[in-house]
């Protein structure tokens, strides 16, 4: 259903709230800053990379800046600081948030997303593969795949790498955007979606398949700041998911 029954109850905006899953998994919730909780929203959550949580990954990557206050976004912990990329441990917990925010919060059930930056991208492609008839979309940010993840439901994905990232290397987002065009029955060629963000979309996809290549260089950043999303990358990803109906 569309409309959960949280939907109705006036409710304020959450700003940072922290949850807790049954299991005792901890994430963090913002909403737009107009909820009122009268409207289904579309559901994001933000996942974190290795040795990190919510809480950090909030103030670095701040998504929900980037959504035209029109979605919830969430930022989950993992458990040990890195994701379970093979087993059942974290799809399980993603299944007890979505269903603890969903009546909690005035979500769409049928706009969930997802968004993985590094490590958190494997388990975001672990995710996409598992959980495919929970999730409308994924996206992975400078992510590669998650060797537990064969066997793959189909959904959309979007992949964004930024060409001199050498802790992900940009071969292997490629390899994962190809990966999926052979999960989602794509065809060889692509065309061009979008040239000013490096955009390609495979053709005659059940679903749709794009790897976006940022070439943005700077060289007053330090070193590490060549892996992470872009703000621009960020908004075009939200945007991206919005778009998908």
């Amino acid at each position: 259903a569309a409309a959960p029954a949280a939907c109705g109850t006036v409710r304020a905006p959450a700003r940072g709230v922290a949850h807790a899953t049954p299991g005792g998994r901890r994430f963090h919730v913002w909403t737009p800053t107009t909820y009122d909780g009268t409207k289904p929203l579309p559901l994001v959550f933000a996942v974190h990379g290795w040795y990190s949580n919510g809480r950090d990954f909030q103030k670095w990557f701040k998504l929900e800046e980037h959504t035209d206050d029109a979605a919830v976004v969430v930022y989950p912990d993992s458990k040990t600081h890195v994701w379970d990329i093979a087993g059942t441990t974290d799809l399980e917990f993603f299944d007890a948030m979505i269903d603890g925010l969903t009546s909690a919060y005035c979500i769409d059930r049928t706009r969930v997303f997802a968004l993985g930056f590094s490590y958190g991208g494997k388990m975001v492609h672990h995710l996409g593969c598992k959980r495919a008839d929970r999730f409308k979309a994924i996206s992975v940010g400078d992510g590669s795949w998650a060797e537990g993840a064969p066997k793959c439901g189909r959904l959309p994905v979007l992949v964004t790498h930024r060409t001199r990232d050498d802790d992900e290397l940009i071969a292997w987002g490629k390899d994962a955007a190809q990966r999926w065009a052979g999960v989602n029955g794509c065809g060889p060629d692509v065309e061009t979606t979008d040239a000013a963000h490096g955009c390609v979309a495979w053709r005659g996809c059940a679903q749709p398949v794009v790897f976006c290549e940022d070439t943005y260089f700077n060289e007053t950043w330090p070193h590490d700041w060549n892996h992470t999303v872009r703000e621009d990358y960020l908004r075009l990803t939200w945007r991206w998911f919005a778009s998908l109906h």
